[in-house]
């Protein structure tokens, strides 16, 4: 096939499914926003407490559209690129070679690195869990309450049930999302405050290098699972409060991360370059020093976001995460530690989902490590 037909396929495909995502979005949020669950117990209003499971997805559909609707842009410009009539050149001068695409390049090496192909699996099929799943397994179902109580796996409960008679696989269904988002919002909103302030503390030097320094050592010196159980005291549980006090946990880290990184680029010699042609320094940050420290930074969040679920989950066994009754895989670990004797699945199916996700995460990490960092390929 063409390949500019096949572009023109692209193009339309990806603008629908970010138009359709980001219409879905919108309905979801003006849909369940104040929203009933009937229960056996009588109906119950999710309307506030729901941002794990409505709003969080809401969220991440939009940002998957808006990536449809920027790659769709992409192939719309290579289109008119590919439209523009070819100019004659003369015979003297040799054609340069195509221009290589480096995402295609890293996806097949990544593909022919066997654990990180598992990894890169294992994680969209827990996205596919986590964002795919509810629409046939709903919120409704996770908190719905019967008289089976402590029932092992059947055909009619995958999972079996819980203390209260909920269905295990529905509430191990809508907490996936919860514990993504634990995941990736405080490694993304820390990653940007961390490539702001590194950036400019690497860059600038001085008393500025100096002051954000000083206070990443203060934050240093209290341990990150204390510094969380202490913010989320203050701020109260909750799920929203929580991942506030994991984002502030990890900031000071990827601050110094950042600035270890941008101190080896400031020095390259097309740095200086740019600034002898009178770049001004926020263009120099934006343009030149963080596009060119992007491959560690995002080896570093890929690395991150299984350590953020984890602390999520920590945090939650211990009481400080998603008020009940909505699900999440720590809280599950809590219910289900009383009953660990007689009802073992409240404990082996939450953990395994955890222990698969940590794992995906991790070789998935490392893999990107070994095709993206220079110094593996030598």
């Amino acid at each position: 096939m063409d390949s500019k037909l096949m572009r023109q396929i692209g193009v339309a495909a990806t603008l629908i499914l970010g138009i359709l995502g980001t219409v879905y979005a919108i309905i979801t949020l003006i849909r369940d926003r104040g929203g009933l669950i009937e229960t056996a117990t009588g109906v119950l209003d999710y309307g506030d407490a729901m941002f794990g499971s409505v709003t969080a997805n809401a969220i991440v559909i939009i940002l998957i559209s808006f990536g449809l609707l920027f790659v769709s842009w992409r192939l719309y410009l290579s289109l008119k690129r590919l439209a523009k009539p070819e100019q004659s050149v003369p015979v003297k001068y040799r054609e340069l070679p195509p221009k290589q695409n480096n995402f295609g390049a890293t996806f097949k090496a990544l593909c022919k690195n066997k654990p990180a192909l598992v990894g890169l699996i294992l994680v969209l099929l827990l996205f596919a869990f986590a964002y795919i799943g509810p629409m046939f397994f709903p919120m409704q179902d996770a908190l719905r309450i019967s008289v089976k109580r402590l029932d092992p796996p059947s055909v009619e409960h995958w999972f079996g049930t819980d203390n209260l008679g909920r269905d295990y696989f529905a509430r191990i269904v809508n907490g996936a999302s919860v514990s993504l988002t634990m995941g990736f919002l405080p490694v993304g909103v820390s990653m940007l405050v961390g490539m702001l302030l590194g950036a400019l503390a690497a860059y600038i030097g001085g008393w500025v290098d100096n002051l954000i320094m000083r206070i990443c050592d203060i934050f240093a010196c209290i341990p990150g699972i204390l510094l969380s159980i202490t913010l989320v005291a203050v701020l109260g549980t909750g799920l929203t409060n929580m991942l506030v006090a994991i984002t502030i946990t990890s900031i000071p880290g990827r601050i110094r991360f950042v600035r270890s990184v941008v101190l080896q680029v400031v020095g390259q010699d097309y740095i200086e370059a740019a600034r002898c042609c009178g770049t001004k320094t926020l263009g120099l940050i934006f343009k030149h020093i963080v596009p060119n420290a992007f491959g560690p930074l995002l080896l570093n969040a890929t690395s991150s976001i299984a350590g953020m679920i984890m602390l999520g989950a920590g945090l939650s066994f211990l009481g400080l995460g998603l008020e009940p009754p909505y699900p999440e895989w720590g809280s599950m670990l809590m219910d289900g530690r009383a009953h660990i004797l007689t009802s073992p699945h409240m404990i082996y199916f939450p953990g395994i989902f955890l222990i698969l996700s940590m794992l995906g995460f991790n070789l998935l990490g490392d893999g990107l490590r070994d095709v993206l960092d220079p110094k593996l390929k030598r």
